[in-house]
C-alpha cells in the first residue's frame, strides 16, 4: 500500500523528499516551511493554535481538543499525522477533511512558490508542503481555532511556526532516536522546543529525567506548568475498564459524567489534557467551557486504529503501536480489558523501529504470533522479526512467517477460538490494511 493514494497531487508530490517513506537524518529543519509560508502570505498567522507534541497519544488528544472547541463555537482546523487510508485526513476544517479537489486545486495554488524555492536551491520535504497547504486551507476557510499536531520532534518541526495559545506534551518515550537524540532528556528538549515564551504548557505523566527537562524549560520560558494528576484532576469510576464514567477537576473548572468512545485509562488521560487546552484556549478568547458541551464533544470524538476493536468472536484489535512505549500501553489496556485471554499477535513493522523492545513489552501476553511484512520498502523481513523475537525470549514455538498481513490475519482467525484476541500492531500502515479488510469503508 502506497502512503499516497495515487492522484495528480501525489503525483507532484513524490517531487519532495519524503521522511515517512526514506527517512535520514539531519534533513528536516524549519527554514524550507518559513519561506514556504512567507511567499503566500504568512497564513499561519490567520489563526491561534493549541500545538501538541509528545511520542504517545498526541492524535487522539488532538481530536479531542478539536471536538471540544467546535461544540463551542469555534472554526477548527485539525492537523495531524499520518493518515491510515487518504493524504485528505491529516487537514480538516470543522471535522471535515479536505475535498480531494480541493486539496489538488491547493496544490496547484502552491506550485510556482514551490518551483521558485526548488530553483533557488532549498529541498522542502512533503511534510513542509503538506503544512504549508494545511496553513492555507486554514486561513482561507477563516479557521478561529488551530490543533496542530507535531509531526516529529517539535523543535525543529514543520508545524513550529504556529502561534500558540497553548502547548500540550503527551507521553514521551523514545521514538526516532536517529533525529531526536538517544535519551530520554534529548527527546524531551526537542519536543519542548514548541514552548513559547509565556504560553501555558500542559504535560502528561512523564519520566523523571524527563519531567526535570520540561520543568527547567518551562521556568526558562516563564510558562506555567500544568500536570495530570497534580494541577488537573482525573477520577476515574473503573479506570481498568474499556470504557468508564470520569471526571476532570483543573484550576478553572470541573466536569463530570464524562466519556470517550476510545477504549483505555490512556484515552481518559488524553481527555483530561484536552479538557484544559480547550479551557485554556477559550479562556483567552473571554469566555468559559460549557460542562454539557464537553461531555458531548468527548464522547463523540474518535480516531481510528488506537486500540480499536473492529470484530468479535474472536475479538479483532487493531493498534498503529510502533514503539516500545506504545506497545507498553496496548498490552496494558489489552490485560485490563480481557484478563487471562489468549492474545494472537499479528505484527508488521519497519526496519528503524526498535523492534526487539516491543517484542519485549508483549512478554507474558502474547500465545502466538503472526509475523509478516510491513507494506512499503521500509518493511522488516519477517525472517528478521523471527530472528529478532527469539532474541527477545518471545514464544517462537508458536510463531509463523506470512508473506502478506491478508495471509497472517486470515491465518490468525482461523486458529483462535471465540474468547480469543487476535491484535494486528506494528505500524499504521499495517492497522490500516487489516481495517479495510474488516471495516466497510465509505
Amino acid at each position: 500500500m502506497n502512503i499516497y493514494p495515487p492522484s495528480d497531487a501525489s503525483q507532484y508530490l513524490e517531487r519532495f523528499y519524503n521522511f515517512e517513506l526514506t527517512p535520514k537524518p539531519g534533513r528536516f529543519g524549519i527554514e524550507n516551511i518559513r519561506k514556504i509560508l512567507s511567499s503566500i502570505g504568512s497564513p499561519e498567522t490567520a489563526f491561534k493554535a493549541v500545538h501538541i507534541a509528545g511520542t504517545k497519544g498526541k492524535g487522539s488528544t488532538a481530536f479531542m481538543v478539536e471536538s471540544i472547541l467546535r461544540a463551542h463555537g469555534f472554526v477548527t482546523g485539525l492537523y495531524t499525522s499520518p493518515h491510515l487510508i487518504r493524504i485528505e485526513e491529516r487537514c480538516a476544517v470543522n471535522g471535515i477533511p479536505i475535498a480531494p479537489e480541493t486539496f489538488s486545486g491547493t496544490l496547484q495554488d502552491l506550485k510556482p512558490h514551490l518551483e521558485r524555492i526548488l530553483a533557488e536551491g532549498l529541498t522542502p520535504s512533503v511534510f513542509d508542503v503538506l503544512t504549508a497547504a494545511a496553513f492555507w486551507h486554514f486561513a482561507r476557510s477563516r479557521v478561529t481555532a488551530g490543533v496542530i499536531e507535531v509531526g516529529l520532534g517539535g523543535r525543529l518541526d514543520s508545524t513550529n511556526v504556529v502561534t500558540s495559545s497553548v502547548s500540550l506534551i503527551t507521553t514521551l518515550g523514545l521514538d526516532h532516536t536517529e533525529w531526536l537524540g538517544s535519551t530520554i532528556e534529548a527527546i524531551a528538549a526537542e519536543k519542548m522546543g514548541i514552548v513559547r515564551s509565556g504560553v501555558p504548557v500542559i504535560s502528561h505523566a512523564q519520566e523523571s529525567l524527563a519531567w526535570n527537562v520540561i520543568e527547567t524549560v518551562c521556568g526558562d520560558k516563564g510558562s506555567t506548568l500544568e500536570r495530570i494528576g497534580r494541577e488537573i484532576r482525573l477520577d476515574e469510576q473503573f479506570p481498568h475498564k474499556a470504557q468508564s464514567l470520569f471526571d476532570v477537576t483543573t484550576m478553572d473548572g470541573r466536569y463530570t459524567g464524562l466519556s470517550v468512545r476510545m477504549i483505555g485509562q490512556h484515552q481518559r488521560q488524553n481527555a483530561a489534557s484536552a479538557v484544559r487546552a480547550a479551557e485554556l484556549f477559550v479562556r483567552d478568547t473571554g469566555c468559559r467551557l460549557e460542562e454539557s458541551r464537553v461531555r458531548y464533544s468527548l464522547a463523540q470524538a474518535f480516531l481510528p486504529a488506537r486500540i480499536e476493536v473492529v470484530g468479535d468472536s474472536p475479538t479483532v484489535v487493531i493498534d498503529g503501536a510502533h514503539n516500545p512505549i506504545s506497545v507498553r500501553t496496548l498490552v496494558r489496556t489489552l490485560k485490563d480489558i480481557y484478563p487471562g485471554q489468549r492474545v494472537l499477535v499479528v505484527f508488521g513493522c519497519n526496519t528503524d523501529k526498535d523492534i526487539e523492545s516491543m517484542f519485549n513489552e508483549f512478554s507474558g501476553c502474547s500465545s502466538g504470533w503472526y509475523l509478516t511484512r510491513n507494506p512499503g520498502s521500509r518493511g522488516a523481513d519477517p525472517e528478521l522479526l523471527l530472528e529478532m523475537l527469539r532474541a527477545s525470549g518471545g514464544q517462537c514455538a508458536s510463531a509463523g512467517i506470512y508473506a502478506d498481513p491478508g495471509e497472517a490475519l486470515r491465518t490468525a482467525l482461523a486458529d483462535a477460538s471465540g474468547s480469543d484476541i487476535v491484535c494486528c500492531t506494528g505500524s499504521f500502515v499495517l492497522a490500516a490494511m487489516v481495517r479495510g479488510m474488516l471495516v466497510p469503508q465509505r
